[in-house]
């Protein structure tokens, strides 16, 4: 059983904890992102945490327990990655520290698998439209392609940066690429 703090509406979850002090008990390595102002060129809500924040509104409070871990903690790399105003390797640093997260709060192996894979790949789908053939296949090919698409599309919201799903979409079928993945994508954008 995951943690009750996945219940329901996350985002007023985290306002919640934030706002009486909690959530640096509860989950300090999400609270220690407000002390990490970003570019306002492409996240004009400013620091990390409130980008969380806003990418967990685009989410809907009967998502998944795993859809919602995954767009929480997409980002949780950017504190210890931040240099020089930079957040450079943030994917790939907070692997680890979103597995410990997932296990403390009862996520299971083939789940941290998920969660691992979208905080790896997320930024990827950002530059989809200018990675090689073979690159776009082996993204799109992957068992969690959906769960990705659904972080993409939340990391997007409300930025000025466009979510490409639409484009990753066209370019697997006119790949003939038929992952069943995707349609976890294409059913929780249907709602």
């Amino acid at each position: 059983m995951h943690s009750e703090i996945l219940r329901g509406d996350l985002e007023f979850t985290i306002i919640n904890l934030s706002a009486i002090g909690a959530l640096s008990k509860v989950l300090p390595e999400i609270d220690i992102m407000r002390n990490f102002e970003q570019r306002v060129d492409r996240h004009p809500e400013g620091n990390a945490l409130n980008h969380i924040i806003n990418c967990l509104a685009r989410l809907n409070w009967d998502d998944s327990d795993l859809i919602k871990i995954c767009v929480l903690l997409h980002d949780v790399g950017k504190p210890v990655a931040f240099k020089d105003g930079h957040f450079h390797g943030h994917d790939e640093m907070g692997v680890p520290i979103a597995i410990d997260i997932a296990k403390r709060l009862g996520f299971t192996e083939p789940e941290l698998e998920v969660i691992a894979w979208c905080v790896r790949h997320h930024m990827k789908l950002h530059r989809f439209d200018e990675m090689k053939d073979k690159k776009k296949r082996m993204l799109c090919e992957h068992p969690c392609i959906g769960h990705l698409m659904i972080v993409h599309e939340a990391d997007c919201f409300n930025s000025p940066r466009p979510c490409n799903n639409d484009s990753v979409l066209a370019w697997m079928e006119s790949k003939k690429i038929n992952n069943d993945s995707i349609n976890i994508y294409k059913e929780w954008r249907a709602k």
